[in-house]
């Protein structure tokens, strides 16, 4: 329920991404351009060039020592990365709090890391302030992607269920789907485009530095 009194659906699917050209990198698809927020100020952001009403934010999740093994390579350690515009205060990054861990009981790893990004991708501003009507959340995580537009609906139909059993990361899932849901409610469509890894490396070095993984030069 809303404060106007308006209802609106507690979950909502996001759809896929489809450049006019699967040949076009990211780059080429959503240039960075100047654009204008309100009356006076100017913002840099990655708009598609075919319509300056859409706009796109690089995600990624990072998880050092994820996964079992023996002997143990010691504590996991999860974070993540968004990036919105090319600039220095136009990547956001963080670990993922020990007190998830602490109260819900969740051992960090790689997906959780890429879900609360994209997460924090859309709580980051008011997007839809700066007269966007679309957000495309690119990833180089299928899971993400497959889940967020394939496996979702499936999942809530059978209560969160899926063909092995219960459906990990439920409590991130939702509050991925809630946020979507709002996000549309506000006029905000918000779409999932995967990417290569290569076309994400802003999003995937920052993420990897905020986990302690060391990347190669």
């Amino acid at each position: 329920m809303t404060s106007c009194g308006r209802q609106h659906p507690r979950f909502v699917f996001p759809t896929k991404f489809k450049p006019l050209d699967e040949g076009l990198t990211p780059n080429q698809v959503f240039p960075a351009e100047m654009k204008k927020r309100g009356s006076k100020e100017l913002v840099v952001r990655y708009v598609n060039r075919q319509d300056p009403k859409q706009m796109l934010v690089y995600t990624h999740g990072a998880c050092k020592n994820s996964g079992w093994t023996y002997p143990p390579k010691g504590e996991p350690r999860a974070a993540y990365a968004f990036v919105y515009k090319p600039a220095v205060d136009g990547c956001m990054s963080m670990s993922l709090p020990e007190l998830e861990r602490l109260q819900n009981r969740y051992d960090p790893t790689n997906n959780r890391a890429e879900l609360w990004a994209a997460v924090h991708a859309l709580c980051h501003r008011h997007w839809e302030d700066e007269e966007f009507t679309s957000i495309v959340l690119a990833t180089d995580s299928e899971y993400i992607v497959r889940g967020a537009t394939e496996w979702a609906p499936g999942w809530i139909r059978n209560r969160w269920r899926g063909e092995s059993g219960l459906v990990r990361n439920q409590d991130l899932w939702e509050i991925l789907l809630e946020e979507v849901a709002h996000r549309k409610f506000l006029g905000l469509n918000v779409q999932f485009w995967k990417i290569k890894r290569q076309a994400n490396q802003a999003a995937f070095e920052a993420a990897n530095k905020a986990a302690g993984i060391d990347i190669p030069s």
